[in-house]
């Protein structure tokens, strides 16, 4: 599997933010923030200068279906992300407590909200407690990143 050239660190859910630099390409070097759920009132400070968003979304917390829908129309309509390629990533997908998508899809409304959008959007379906899926985010970040 293509893997970043570090370690990734542990996983543990976020709380505030927190910053990542990540080497890619051998050479380059990302900044990487990743910013809590809990912290959704001031992610817009943090739109400036984004190349790439990544947005999680915890597919066994199922009571958070209805902020997702929101903070994605959210981000969305935010003139500050114009152009800015989205990651959509399902976590925990595989797990017999989560979502399933299909569910998440029409409860959402998410193939309307992505057909509709002017944004470059990519799905993912993801488990980081077991790689499941992970390949396939890291060389779309990469790519989002050559030069």
């Amino acid at each position: 599997m293509e893997r970043l050239e570090q370690p990734m660190p542990l996983l543990h859910p976020t709380i505030g933010s927190v910053v990542e630099d990540i080497t890619l390409h051998k050479r380059r070097v990302v900044r990487f923030r990743e910013v809590s759920g809990s912290q959704r009132s001031s992610w817009t400070t943090y739109y400036d200068n984004v190349k790439v968003l990544v947005f999680m979304v915890d597919m066994t917390n199922q009571y958070q279906v209805s902020q997702v829908q929101v903070e994605l129309l959210n981000m969305l309509s935010c003139e500050k992300l114009s152009g800015v390629p989205i990651a959509i990533v399902f976590n925990k997908t595989h797990s017999p407590l989560a979502l399933p998508l299909p569910k998440f899809y029409s409860v959402t409304m998410l193939h309307t909200i992505i057909a509709a959008s002017n944004f470059v959007i990519k799905v993912f379906e993801t488990d980081f407690r077991t790689d499941h899926g992970v390949e396939s985010l890291v060389v779309w970040l990469k790519d989002r990143f050559k030069d």
